[in-house]
This record gives C-alpha cells, sequence and structure tokens, in this order.
C-alpha cells in the first residue's frame, strides 16, 4: 500500500499545483472541493497510490501558525463541509483518503510549545464543538479510509495513544470503521498506540516495528487480541476500497490529463479570490484603459506552502503572464519587481491602473511565523511602505495578497481595491486576469477574520495560551475561536469572516422558519430570499448564523455561529429562495454534566446575509416547551402539530349533512379536548365535542348539520383549534376549505308533515284496507306525523306518490325513517320508472332496509336513473312474512330522495 502527500496537490514529482487549502475554503462551495479532491486522486493514483495524506482539517486558532494555508480556515462548520467534499472527490478516483491531524494540532513550534510535545490543555466542551466536529462530519458523511493522529499531546495523553480521542470518540461514538495512522514519528510508545486505539504506524515503524510489537506481547503489556483487532481494521480497510478486486495501481503519468486539472485549478481560484474592499476601479475595463503597471515581488512568481503541502507545478502562469495576455496588445502592461520602492511608484504614476502584487512566505513544518504582517523582519522587504509609495503616485491602485492566511493591511483604506488571492496555484495569472477585468465575479468568501492589530487576536497577550508555558498550552477561550472571539469582545475587525464583495449586489429578505415534520431528522428550515439588485450577474453566498442562549449563567455562547451556507449565481434582477434545514444539533452545545448534546430551553437568534457582519434578514425561535419568545416566533419543541387533512360531505337525507374532518396529530403527544369548528362561509355550523387525538395519529370527527333549506353549493370551512388553546409549532396547516354541494329533497313532504284532507299526506295515496295515516306522532321516530302500513296473510296496503321528475343518467339516494311494530315485519320501497307521458318503463326496482323492526334511519338504496325515464313512482309497502299470521302494522313517517 503507497502513501503520497497531497493535501494542496500530489507531493512526487511535478504536478497539478492547485490553490492553498485555505483557498479552497474561500470557495465556500463543496461542490468545487470536490473537484480539487478528485484531481489529487486522480494524479495520486496514476503516479502509483493508494493513499493521500490529506486533507488537514485542524481549526485556525492563530494565523501564527505555520500551516495556515494547508487547513481550511477557524470556523468547524465551513471546514467540515469543504473536507466531506474534498474526501468524496478523492476517493471517488478509487484512492483513500487519510484525514489530518487528530487532534487540538494548531501550531508548528516556538519556544512555550513544539509541535512534537506540546500538551493542548482544552476542557470538553471546546474541544467537542470547535476541534472535533469537522473531523466527526468528515467520519459520518465521507467514510475516510484513514485517520492520521497529531503530534502534540492532548490533556495530557499524547494524541497517538490518546484512548479518549481515538477509542472513547472516534471508534466509540461514532463509529469509525477505518484505521488510524501516526503522523511521521509520532507514535511514542508501543503498549500505549496498541493499547489505546493506534492502528499503524508508517514508515520507519520504530514503535511497531516487529521486534518492538513481540517485545511488548511478550512483557504482557498488550495481547494478540488487540493487535488483531488493529490488523483487521487495515485489511477491511483495504477490502472496502476494493484494493484486493483491482490490479496495483503503477506510476503512468501519461494518462494524467493535465490540462483538464489546470482548468480545475483556474475555476477554483477564480472562486477562491475574495475581494476585500473595492472602491469602484474593479472590474477594470479595457475601453479606454492604455496601460497597466504590475508590480511587486508576487508579480512575476507563484508562491506555495512547504512541507507536506509543497507541490512542484506542472506549469505555471504568473500574475504579470495573465494579465499581460488577457489586457491585449492594445494596452501597455509594464512590469516592476518593487525592489525600488522610487522607481515602482515612478512605473505606477506613468500607468492608468497600479496593481501591487504582494506575498507572504510561511515558515511551513517545524516553526511558527514570527508576525502577520507582510514584513516580519529587517531583512525582509518591506511590502508595506511599497503599497503606500505606489497609492500615493496612483489612486487607482489594486493590491493583491497572496498570503498564507490573514495578514495585517494598515494601508487597506489608502488603496483603490483589496483582493485577497491565497497562495493561488499554478494558474495564479489565468484567475486573477478573469476575475480583475470582470469576464468572471470574485467568488471567494473569508474563511478567517482578518484583524485590524495582533492585539485583537483570540491569543494576544497571555503566553499561557500560546505559545505556551513548558509545553502546556491553556486554549484559555474555550469555544470563542475565530469569529466567535471577535463578535464576543466587540472587537471591529478589518475584514470579518465571510466577507468578500461581488461586482454586485444582493438583498436577503422574507426569512421564513418553518419547523420539520415529526420523527424526521431535521428540526426546521430556513429560508431566505436572496436577490440580486445590481446590474451585473454575481455570485451571492448566504450565510446562516445561529445565536444560541446561554444555557446557565456561567456558560456562555458566542453571539453568533456559522450553521448552513450555499453558493449561487444570480442574473441582475433574479431572486432565489435558499433553504438550510437543521437538525438539533445545530441547536446544541455539549454539556458536560449530561455528558452529550443537548439543546437549551430558551430564544435562539436566526440571522441570514453576505458575511457573519453583514446579516440583513434576522429571526428568532423558541426551544424548549412552554418557551415564550414573544409574537410571531415560532416554538420548534411544541409537542403537537394539529392539521386538518380532510374534508368530506354525506348528505344522508336532504335535511341532515354529515360533515367529517380527518385530523392528524403530528406531534408526539396525545391530545384532548380537541375541538373542530365547521362554517358555512361566514356562519358558524357548529362545533364538535371535545375529543382525543393520539400522537403521530388520525383520526375522523363530524357533525351533523341541518342543510334542509341548504340547497346548492357552499364553502365549508373546517378548523381544528379554533381558539388556539393548543400549543403547536405549526399553526399554518389547522385549516381546510372545501366547496360542497347540498341537493334538495325529490319526494313532496317526504317527511309527511303536511296535510290537506287530515286523512293522507299531501302527494301520497294510500291503497286497501292496511293503508292508514297518523298526526298524533306515537308512531313516529321524531313525533311527527306517519303513514301505517298493516299486513298479515289476509291484509295489506300500500302508500304510492304522485309522479316525481327525475333526470336521466344521474343518480339518486333513498332513505327512510321506521318503526315496525313486529320483528318480522319488514317495510319495503317499490320504485316505478315512468316515461313522459306516464307511461311504465322496464320492471319496477324494489329496495328495504336491512332488518328495520325498530327506530332506525338510514340509505335504503341508490339508483341511476336508466335513458328514456324522465319520472317515477315510489310505493310503500311491506314484505309480509308467511309465519305471519295476526295483523301488523309497520310505521314509516320519512321517505326521502335526493
Amino acid at each position: 500500500m503507497y502513501y503520497t502527500d497531497g493535501p494542496a496537490g500530489v507531493r512526487q514529482g511535478e504536478a497539478t499545483a492547485l490553490p492553498s487549502p485555505l483557498g479552497l475554503a474561500a470557495t465556500w462551495d463543496p461542490g468545487l472541493a470536490s473537484a480539487y479532491g478528485a484531481v489529487i486522486g486522480d494524479e495520486a493514483k496514476h503516479k502509483g497510490n493508494d493513499v493521500v495524506f490529506g486533507p488537514t482539517v485542524n481549526i485556525m486558532r492563530t494565523p501564527l501558525n505555520s500551516r495556515t494555508f494547508e487547513s481550511y480556515g477557524e470556523d468547524p462548520t465551513l471546514s467540515g463541509r469543504t473536507a466531506v467534499g474534498f474526501i468524496n472527490g478523492l476517493q471517488d478516483q478509487g484512492v483513500m483518503a487519510n484525514l489530518k491531524h487528530m487532534a487540538v494540532y494548531n501550531q508548528e513550534g516556538s519556544t512555550g510549545g513544539t509541535r512534537f510535545s506540546y500538551n493542548a490543555i482544552v476542557d470538553e466542551r471546546t474541544l467537542r464543538e470547535i476541534y472535533l466536529p469537522q473531523f466527526e462530519a468528515a467520519v459520518k458523511e465521507a467514510n475516510p479510509a484513514s485517520i492520521m493522529c497529531s503530534y502534540n499531546r492532548v490533556n495530557y495523553q499524547f494524541a497517538c495513544e490518546n484512548e479518549h480521542l481515538l477509542k472513547d470518540i472516534l471508534k466509540g461514538e461514532w463509529g469509525f470503521p477505518g484505521y488510524v495512522l501516526t503522523d511521521y514519528l509520532a507514535a511514542k510508545s508501543t503498549d500505549g498506540g496498541l493499547n489505546n486505539g493506534l492502528d499503524f504506524e508508517p514508515y520507519p515503524g520504530v514503535s511497531y516495528g516487529p521486534a518492538a510489537v513481540n517485545a511488548t506481547l511478550a512483557a504482557g503489556l498488550s495481547t494478540v487480541e488487540i493487535m488483531e483487532e488493529h490488523v483487521k481494521r487495515i485489511l477491511r480497510t483495504m477490502f472496502d476500497h476494493g484494493m484486493f478486486d483491482r490490479p496495483a495501481y503503477v506510476q503512468d503519468e501519461s494518462k494524467i490529463d493535465k490540462v483538464a486539472h489546470a482548468q480545475v485549478a483556474a475555476e477554483v481560484e477564480e472562486n477562491a479570490l475574495t475581494l476585500l474592499s473595492n472602491k469602484g476601479v474593479l472590474p477594470l475595463k479595457t475601453a479606454g484603459l492604455a496601460s497597466v503597471a504590475v508590480i511587486g515581488p508576487g508579480a512575476d512568481s507563484v508562491p506555495g506552502g512547504g512541507g507536506s503541502a509543497t507541490t512542484v507545478p506542472y506549469s505555471v502562469v504568473t500574475p504579470l503572464e495573465g494579465i499581460t495576455k488577457r489586457a491585449g496588445s492594445d494596452v501597455d502592461v509594464r512590469h516592476d519587481d518593487g525592489s525600488d520602492q522610487a522607481r515602482a511608484a515612478n512605473v505606477a504614476k506613468e500607468s492608468d491602473v497600479a496593481v501591487v502584487v504582494v506575498t507572504k512566505k510561511t515558515r511551513g513544518s517545524l516553526t511558527d511565523d514570527a508576525c502577520i504582517s507582510l514584513q516580519c523582519s529587517a531583512t525582509e522587504p518591506d511590502q508595506d511602505a511599497l503599497i503606500r509609495a505606489v497609492a500615493a503616485a496612483n489612486p487607482n491602485t489594486i493590491v493583491v495578497l497572496e498570503t498564507p492566511g490573514p495578514v495585517l493591511t494598515p494601508w487597506r483604506n489608502d488603496v483603490a481595491a483589496v483582493l485577497e488571492a491565497w497562495y493561488p496555484g499554478g494558474e495564479a495569472g489565468t484567475a486573477l486576469a478573469r476575475v480583475l477585468f470582470g469576464d468572471v465575479d470574485p467568488g471567494g468568501r473569508l474563511p478567517v477574520t482578518f484583524p485590524q492589530n495582533v492585539d485583537q487576536l483570540p491569543t494576544a497577550g497571555d503566553i499561557e495560551k500560546y505559545p505556551g508555558v513548558a509545553e502546556n498550552v491553556h486554549y484559555k477561550e474555550g469555544v470563542l475561536v475565530g469569529h466567535r472571539w471577535y463578535d464576543e469582545n466587540g472587537f471591529e475587525p478589518a475584514f470579518a469572516f465571510g466577507h468578500g464583495l461581488s461586482y454586485t449586489t444582493f438583498d436577503y429578505r422574507d426569512l421564513q422558519i418553518t419547523p420539520a415534520k415529526p420523527n424526521t431528522d431535521s428540526v426546521a428550515t430556513v429560508s431566505v430570499t436572496v436577490t440580486n439588485t445590481g446590474d451585473r450577474p454575481g455570485i451571492a453566498v448566504p450565510q446562516l448564523y445561529l445565536g444560541l442562549p446561554d444555557p446557565s449563567a456561567d456558560l456562555k455562547q458566542p453571539p453568533k455561529q456559522l450553521k448552513g451556507f450555499e453558493k449561487i449565481a444570480l442574473t441582475p434582477g433574479e431572486a432565489r429562495q435558499v433553504s438550510f434545514p437543521l437538525n438539533d444539533r445545530a441547536f446544541s452545545y455539549w454539556s458536560t454534566d449530561h455528558d452529550d448534546w443537548k439543546v437549551a430551553p430558551g430564544c435562539y437568534a436566526v440571522m441570514a446575509g453576505n458575511s457573519s457582519r453583514d446579516l440583513q434578514a434576522i429571526g428568532a425561535a423558541a426551544r424548549g416547551v412552554g418557551t415564550d419568545c414573544g409574537p410571531h416566533v415560532i416554538n420548534l419543541d411544541a409537542q403537537a402539530d394539529l392539521s386538518v387533512t380532510n374534508l368530506v360531505a354525506a348528505q344522508h337525507r336532504p335535511k341532515e349533512t354529515v360533515l367529517t374532518a380527518t385530523l392528524t396529530n403530528s406531534g408526539p403527544s396525545d391530545l384532548s379536548g380537541v375541538v373542530v369548528e365547521f362554517r358555512d362561509g361566514d356562519m358558524l355550523i357548529g362545533r364538535t365535542t371535545p375529543t382525543s387525538v393520539t400522537g403521530g395519529a388520525t383520526r375522523d370527527v363530524s357533525l351533523a348539520w341541518d342543510s334542509r333549506s341548504a340547497k346548492g353549493d357552499h364553502v365549508i370551512t373546517a378548523t381544528v383549534d379554533p381558539d388556539g388553546d393548543i400549543p403547536e409549532f405549526d399553526e399554518s396547516n389547522n385549516q381546510l376549505v372545501r366547496t360542497i354541494t347540498i341537493r334538495g329533497n325529490k319526494v313532496t313532504n317526504g317527511s309527511f308533515e303536511q296535510s290537506s284532507s287530515g286523512s293522507a299526506p299531501d302527494g301520497w295515496t294510500g291503497t286497501g284496507s292496511g293503508a292508514s295515516y297518523n298526526q298524533t306522532g306515537e308512531h313516529s321516530t321524531d313525533g311527527t306525523d306517519a303513514v301505517g302500513i298493516t299486513s298479515s296473510l289476509t291484509t295489506g296496503g300500500t302508500w304510492s306518490s304522485d309522479p316525481i321528475e327525475v333526470t336521466a343518467g344521474e343518480s339518486y339516494s333513498l332513505a327512510m325513517n321506521t318503526k315496525s311494530a313486529a320483528t318480522d315485519l319488514v317495510p319495503q320501497l317499490n320504485v316505478t320508472y315512468l316515461d313522459s307521458t306516464g307511461s311504465v318503463v322496464g320492471a319496477p326496482l324494489t329496495i328495504a332496509p336491512d332488518g328495520a323492526t325498530t327506530t332506525t334511519f338510514g340509505a335504503i338504496g341508490r339508483l341511476t336513473v336508466p335513458k328514456g325515464v324522465s319520472q317515477l313512482r315510489l310505493s310503500l309497502g311491506t314484505a309480509t312474512p308467511s309465519t305471519l299470521a295476526s295483523p301488523q302494522t309497520a310505521w314509516v313517517d320519512e321517505i326521502w330522495m335526493w
């Protein structure tokens, strides 16, 4: 199994020189991180390698760290998203990633603590919230094959034999299935590594060589079972990543598409270039532009990092070359290396625009940088003075910074524009020229904070914080790292975290917080509408921050934390809604009391905008049952979410329609006292009696509506919890509106309540001695008139209706109320179809209720009128059983047809 360095490009012969990893983080684009990783993976494979040492995800605690350029900045959310993209892209090429350096590896070397042995004294909350989340995200979302442990100690135990980091957290809590290997010579003891989670020591294998391992086992300091577990992890990872399913990779660089990889390098750099300030000089316009001066030590060279991030480029395009080519033959591009400030100022004075390209060389591995100024010693050129001299000579001075991280910019208000290029990679000049001339929008946003002065740094003024005393480095600032520190202390930085200008402008509004459905991974989705308010296409990077409440008086939260971001391109006037799903973790802090992530009850600020200091859309959300954060602030922990998911109307008879609403309780808790209100337009129909709805379940609730005079269309509204008595996390779904149609009665005096003669109801004719009419109510189901049909083996009678007009092809329902005097006497209804002349059409239809021997109401039939029929007659009789010897009477007080 072959390994190569590769956080910024393959460190093996020549390779594509990509922008620095910090520049990659400045793109704020996990998709580009994937493309970046794919380039490295492809080149590593075709150079015969199986594993790439990368990416580096250590947090920038101080910009004095000489490996700042090699990692992804100061924020764990941005670092984690970038790492996931890089690993996915790299491992998609068939090589394995080695995520590094775990953990709390934030300085290289200084008097107080060298990287080989300094002791990072950090509390558990800070460890979990700042220095581990990016590792956790990468492990859980990208499945890196291996992880590299760091040289340093963490809370007195070396990282490569740190039981808490490697066994408890990485392999235990996170379930990491891969293997852990050391940095070069970072293993400290054989038994400490074997027993505490270290799986592999690369060359030269001092602690894990055969002699050392055998001696440790023989002395009983570890066991064969433990050793075999380490071997299994390595082999399992090799199988998982297909090493035994393919031929060994061989070095064949002819298979590397250098042109395509250079295009990726250029695209990454275009999206990494961060416009820090612009007084209108950019973008440059070739029309009317006669001359450009390109000045400075970086004008005709391209800097890069060192150590494991060293890359020897296949090819390089310098800023001077890129600008010259893009400007064209009609523009005089002049060059001065800046070694003589007076001469450089004169070149600038004679030019329309001056571009000053300044660089800062980092010390790389082993030793931290001495300062964050462009000049750290008298032996270095004074580039700050060069910038001032050129700016004094030409008001159109553009400063391009090629730096490993944040630097001081004391001249920033004296120049026309400032552009951070980071370590820009082999396509530096191409990308820079395209941004300067406006061929593309500057796509970068700061992954780090630029301070106004060194006194603003989180570690400033306290050697116990940095570089440490007697190798002990105290992380006293806790979770207040990077932009959190500046916000908490009210410091105004030179350029804030997340800052970066476009050539257009953006507006953020309509912030919405929508609770997620229960029993899902999300808690809420925050959306905001971003509009390009300028006259050019541009790139926006909407950023979402949460301000978490303090869990207690002695446990403070920073004013805001980055929780999401997205990169979008918008044309002039275009608006787009951007959504950020949030899970419980986004609202959580690490509770040392519970040894777990917890959500504190309270009010959470929700903010979105261009940067950590430019947040235009502001909102709030409540967490915790019973937490009240004011009107219109949604509580994401309400224990219920009632909704009306369906509304139907069943017309049992023309004078009664049953309205049924289907309720869904999407919350986890059972609810009682649930009421539904029905309205016909603005008129109240009624409310249901209180009922209960089980958590996570649905149920139907109904209300009978006296609709006898309501023939026609009606807009019915069903509202659950109309008085708002039940706390819910979403009340927008508590109402449903439907249009229903009430059909009128087709039977004249269907309830037999009107009689002109007193011996028969209007519209009906009785036949036979068994037909009787009662108006006293004792034979009806509701105290009204009724008709009787007396039957026996020798007697009988019927009631017949006048002809009833119907429409061929339409369907009708029939129903009746019955009250029989005998358990075996059943009323029945006969239907005779008539044509327009009154002639009978077809055979009669007979329908009867099921055993209507007591007070009964129900639909007893449904018919569809045949073709050629325009009328029908109803006749009411009984089905007389052969066992009925003595006369019995069945009473009917209602017949309805609709």
